[in-house]
C-alpha cells in the first residue's frame, strides 16, 4: 500500500469516528472540505476555549452549621434503639427526656457552582411610594410575598385575610394571614397593583409568584432576561441587552420573515424569462408558496468511496469537457452518486432530479425531458420556496 492510500484511508477512519456534534461544528465552520491537518487545527483551538470557559466557572462551599460530635465508632458505646454503637441508649434523641437539649443538624456541605457571567436571579426592578426595589420573581411559587420588616419602613397599610398555610423548600410551614396591596412602577411606566402575602423573617424583600405572572399574562424570556407584560417588553436586571437592542433585533427579525409584493414580482419575471419553454405545456400550475421566516438551506453532501474517487474525478472532467455538466457557484446540491456497472466496471453518474424543484436561486438548471415527464404525468404542482 502506498503512502498516498495510507494517508487516505487514516483521514477516512479519523473523520468516520468523529462525534456527530463535531461533525456539526466543522459544517457550521466551513471547512469539513479543508485538509485534515486544518480541521485538527480547528478542534484544537475549540478545546482550548472550552477550557478557558470552564475555568472561569469557580466552585464554592458553602459550610454548614455541623454539631460537635464525637467518634463515630466506640467499642463501649451501644444504643438498644438503634442498635449501633456511635451513642449510648441514655443519650439518644430517642428517648423524651433528651428531645430539646440538642437538635439535629443537617451535616452535608452544600456545593454551589458561582457563574461570573451568568446570575441566576430573575429579578425585576421597580419604584414604590419613591422607594427603588428589587422583585425575585419566582414560577414555583403559587403567591406573591413581601417581607414584614419592608412594611414598616415603608409605613403601607396591611389588612387581614383568610389564614393561608405555606409550605417552604425545608418542609417546614408557617400560617399567614396578613396581606397589603402594594402599588408599584415598572420600568415601562406602568403601575401594578399587586396583592403580597406578609411574610415574617423572609430571606427577600420582595417575591413574585404564577399569582403576579398569571394575571397579567407574563411571559418570561430566559435567554435575553426579559418579560412581557401586557405586551410590553421589561427588561430583567443584569440583563445581556439593554430594551433598544432588544427592539432592533425584533424589527430586523419582522423585516427579514417578510416578503414584499415587489420582491414577488421580481423573483416572478425572472422565473419566466429563464423558463419560457413551460408556456406550451398543457394542464401545468406553478405555485409560489411564501414562508414567513427564513430559512437557511442546508443541502446534503454526497461521499465518494476512496476506490472511485480518481475514477470519479475523471469522470467528471469528462462530463465538462463534453458540456454534459457546468461547474456552478451555487451552495445547493442535487443528490448525485457514483455507480459501477457489474459487466464492463464502469463508473455511471447517478443524478436525482427530483430534488430540483426545491430551491429556486440566481442559477437555473435544466431538467431533461421535463416536457415530456410532466405530460406523462398531467397536472402536477411545481413548488417554488422564495428565499
Amino acid at each position: 500500500m502506498s503512502k498516498v492510500e495510507t494517508d487516505r484511508r487514516t483521514e477516512e477512519i479519523f473523520l468516520r469516528g468523529l462525534e456527530p456534534y463535531t461533525d456539526m461544528e466543522l459544517y457550521k465552520a466551513g471547512i469539513h472540505n479543508k485538509t485534515l491537518r486544518e480541521i485538527i487545527l480547528h478542534l484544537e483551538r475549540i478545546e482550548s476555549g472550552l477550557l478557558v470557559h470552564s475555568e472561569r466557572s469557580k466552585k464554592m462551599m458553602l459550610p454548614q452549621k455541623t454539631p460537635q460530635t464525637k467518634a463515630p465508632l466506640s467499642s463501649t458505646k451501644w444504643c438498644t434503639h438503634h442498635r449501633n454503637n456511635t451513642h449510648n441508649s441514655k443519650d439518644c434523641y430517642f428517648l423524651n427526656n433528651n428531645k430539646g437539649i440538642k437538635e439535629k443538624e443537617n451535616k452535608t456541605m452544600i456545593l454551589r457552582e458561582e457563574n461570573e457571567h451568568e446570575p441566576l436571579e430573575l429579578i425585576l426592578e421597580g419604584t414604590t411610594q419613591g422607594n427603588n426595589i428589587n422583585l425575585l420573581i419566582d414560577s414555583e411559587s403559587h403567591r406573591n410575598y413581601v417581607r414584614s420588616d419592608v412594611i414598616k419602613s415603608l409605613d403601607l397599610s396591611v389588612e387581614d385575610c383568610k389564614p393561608l398555610r405555606t409550605t417552604f423548600g425545608d418542609g417546614t410551614h408557617r400560617i399567614i394571614s396578613k396581606q397589603a396591596l402594594i402599588n408599584v412602577t415598572l420600568p415601562n411606566r406602568k403601575n401594578y397593583h399587586i396583592n403580597f402575602k406578609i411574610l415574617d423573617n423572609a430571606p427577600i424583600e420582595f417575591l413574585l409568584g404564577n399569582e403576579f405572572l398569571t394575571s397579567y399574562n407574563a411571559i418570561l424570556n430566559y435567554k435575553d432576561r426579559t418579560i412581557v407584560l401586557d405586551n410590553d417588553i421589561v427588561v430583567l436586571k443584569n440583563a445581556r441587552k439593554n430594551i433598544d437592542e432588544i427592539l432592533e433585533d425584533r424589527l430586523m427579525d419582522n423585516i427579514c420573515s417578510v416578503v414584499q409584493e415587489d420582491e414577488i414580482i421580481k423573483y416572478l419575471k425572472f422565473y419566466q424569462q429563464n423558463n419560457n419553454n413551460f408556456s406550451h405545456i398543457n394542464n401545468l400550475k406553478v405555485e409560489f408558496k411564501i414562508i414567513k421566516e427564513p430559512k437557511n438551506m442546508k443541502p446534503k453532501n454526497y461521499s465518494v468511496p476512496f476506490k472511485f474517487l480518481e475514477r470519479a474525478k475523471d469522470e467528471v472532467n469528462r462530463l465538462l469537457k463534453e458540456n454534459i455538466i457546468e461547474k456552478s457557484e451555487s451552495h445547493i446540491t442535487s443528490p448525485a452518486f457514483f455507480k459501477e456497472k457489474k459487466k464492463t466496471n464502469e463508473l455511471r453518474l447517478v443524478v436525482d432530479y427530483r430534488e430540483i424543484n426545491k430551491y429556486i436561486g440566481d442559477d437555473i438548471w435544466n431538467i431533461p425531458n421535463i416536457e415530456d415527464s410532466i405530460t406523462l404525468m398531467g397536472e402536477i404542482y411545481i413548488l417554488v420556496k422564495l428565499i
